[in-house]
């Protein structure tokens, strides 16, 4: 999986100073599809909290406009049960400032190979299945003692 930003395909006029915008992206077999509603926070550098939010459009894009001079951070929040951490290009930091007026940041996410089981109440504790299948066919052939 090597690619650049330069490699996707979307519009890069910004309209405005001190503008970040954010596209976000699902690997999925060899492409890239926009992707939708992806929760998408902006914190300016040794902050904690976030200054800005908002979530993709249908496009996968997402726009932060006026913004000061500084570094931001940009952190997309993704279920870490079915995806990977997410990939940012070229970086998830972003300077703005000092002829760089507008940057853009392209988030690509990674569906996990294998999720986990979707058993909500802890099903698989306890008991293992194999001893159990052992003492059914117990019980059900007659040889309980």
């Amino acid at each position: 999986m090597n690619f650049d930003i330069e490699d996707l395909n979307y519009p890069t006029t910004c309209y405005f100073n001190g503008t970040i915008k954010v596209f976000s992206f699902l690997w999925v077999k060899e492409r890239l599809d926009p992707q939708a509603n992806i929760r998408i926070r902006l914190f300016k550098e040794g902050s904690a909290t976030p200054i800005m939010e908002g979530r993709t459009d249908s496009n996968g894009e997402l726009i932060f406009n006026g913004l000061d001079k500084g570094i931001y951070n940009v952190q997309a929040e993704v279920n870490q049960k079915y995806y990977l951490q997410p990939i940012y290009k070229p970086s998830s930091k972003v300077r703005l400032g000092n002829g760089s007026v507008c940057q853009e940041v392209a988030v690509i996410n990674r569906l996990r190979k294998d999720p986990p089981h979707h058993c909500e109440n802890h099903c698989r504790d306890g008991i293992g299945d194999d001893l159990l299948i052992i003492i059914l066919l117990l019980f059900l052939c007659g040889c309980w003692c």
